[in-house]
C-alpha cells in the first residue's frame, strides 16, 4: 500500500461535498469531515464559554448541545431539496439544522449525516478513489450550486 493512497483532500475535508443523504429522495447536504479543524476548534470555543459562564464544568446535555451546534455549523455545511410538509422548501441555515436534528423524532437523518461525515474514502484524493469513486464529490468551497450523487446509505 501507497501511503498516498489513503491521503485526505483537505478542501473536501474542510468544505464539504454533496451527498444524497436518504438514498432516492434527491434530498443532498454539503458535509464536511467528521472533526475537522473548524469542527474540533467551534466545540473547544463553545466548551470553554460555557465553563466561563458557568463557572462549574458543563453538564453532558450542554456539551451534547454545544456539540451539536458546532456539527450544524461546520460539518453540515449546506441543503438543497428539503421540503416542509406544505411542499415549501425549508432553506438552510445552521440553526435551522440544529432545530431539525435536535429533534429525536429526525435521529435517522442526524446519523446519515454523521455516517457520510465519518466515511474516509468520500474524502479522499480524487486520484486515489479510481474511477468508480471519483465522480461522487463535488468538494465545492461553496454552499450553492454543485453536484453530487447518491451515498450508500439506505433509507430508514
Amino acid at each position: 500500500m501507497k501511503l498516498s493512497s489513503i491521503a485526505i483532500d483537505s478542501e473536501k475535508a474542510e468544505n464539504g461535498i454533496w451527498k444524497e443523504v436518504v438514498v432516492g429522495t434527491g434530498f443532498e447536504c454539503l458535509i464536511a469531515r467528521h472533526n475537522n479543524s473548524r469542527f474540533r476548534a467551534e466545540v473547544e470555543r463553545r466548551i470553554i464559554d460555557l465553563t466561563r459562564s458557568q463557572k462549574q464544568e458543563p453538564t453532558a446535555a450542554q456539551i451534547s448541545a454545544a456539540t451539536l451546534q458546532a456539527f450544524c455549523t461546520h460539518i453540515l455545511l449546506g441543503w438543497r431539496g428539503m421540503e416542509d410538509d406544505d411542499d415549501q422548501p425549508i432553506e438552510y441555515s445552521a440553526e435551522k439544522a440544529f432545530e431539525i436534528l435536535s429533534d429525536p423524532e429526525f435521529a435517522d437523518l442526524r446519523e446519515a449525516v454523521e455516517s457520510v461525515a465519518t466515511d474516509q474514502k468520500a474524502y479522499r484524493r480524487e486520484s486515489n478513489l479510481g474511477n468508480s469513486e471519483s465522480s461522487s464529490s463535488g468538494g465545492s468551497s461553496t454552499k450553492a450550486k454543485s453536484t453530487g450523487t447518491s451515498e450508500d446509505i439506505e433509507e430508514a
